[in-house]
């Protein structure tokens, strides 16, 4: 892990921006093919997803980043599915694009998912702590954050996200990771949620946490957490073993669809 933290630093140090960022995406879609990152706790979800999509789904990816979760989502629903991703930030969105740009079953959006259509900063403090920016520690505060060389902002655009997927004639799998604000992107799509029941994989800490799992169980789903490639149901989820991990969550009249993989 230190290794890997030089080397990001050494190469977001010599690159521009959106070429640290290119870096990054390449690397990732590499080691996943060799199945290099199966050992690592990290991409435990990366890989039990194929598992859990299948031909002709349709996705949404709310923090879509550099399409790490994209692209094995476009590969699992195949040509007749589709994928809907979602990101903000204008370098990274073009990353995004460039990399995935030859997938058909992509759906691009360049804006970030809340309760109301307004323009806003998106912040990254994450060279304060690392030396090198983290392409997924970009975040909406309602306070202003200084910028300076530690702390970047990005200036984007947010959409009302039941407005933007109203539409949708079947939802089958959110993954939602927005660095604190996923209680507000799914409290906003109760309603797509409640009608379609899909799968979530939904990345959240502290208050947030509490906030989601609140908003899923009152809509009846069951949680579960990713370990060697199965699904352990576990409610407790301040419990030591899991509190930082991403959470998965089934609807409970969906449950009997993956029972192979629940342990």
């Amino acid at each position: 892990m230190l290794f890997e933290k030089k080397i990001k630093k050494l190469i977001f140090l010599i690159l521009p921006l959106k070429l640290y960022f290119l870096v990054l995406r390449r690397s990732f879609s590499i080691c996943y093919k060799l199945n290099l990152l199966k050992k690592n706790s990290i991409y435990n979800y990366h890989y039990l997803v194929k598992k859990i999509i299948n031909k002709g789904d349709v996705c949404i990816d709310i923090g879509a980043n550099l399409g790490y979760y994209s692209s094995i989502l476009s590969d699992s629903v195949g040509a007749i599915g589709k994928v809907h991703a979602v990101e903000p930030i204008k370098p990274i969105f073009e990353v995004l694009k460039t990399s995935t740009k030859r997938r058909k079953n992509i759906i691009y959006h360049n804006f970030a998912l809340g309760d109301k259509n307004d323009k806003i900063k998106i912040y990254n403090t994450s060279l304060a702590q690392s030396s090198f920016l983290k392409s997924g520690s970009n975040f909406i505060s309602e306070k202003e954050i200084k910028s300076d060389t530690l702390n970047i902002s990005f200036d984007a655009e947010i959409r009302n996200g039941h407005e933007v997927f109203s539409d949708l004639k079947k939802v089958d799998f959110i993954k939602c990771d927005v660095e604190g604000y996923e209680d507000v992107v799914l409290k906003n799509l109760r309603g797509i949620i409640n009608k379609f029941k899909p799968i979530l994989l939904v990345e959240s800490y502290g208050e947030t946490r509490e906030k989601v799992y609140k908003i899923l169980k009152e809509l009846d789903y069951a949680i579960f957490f990713a370990e060697n490639n199965k699904l352990i149901q576990d409610e407790e989820i301040k419990s030591q073993k899991t509190r930082n991990q991403d959470i998965l969550f089934i609807h409970k009249n969906q449950l009997d669809n993956y029972m192979q993989l629940i342990s």
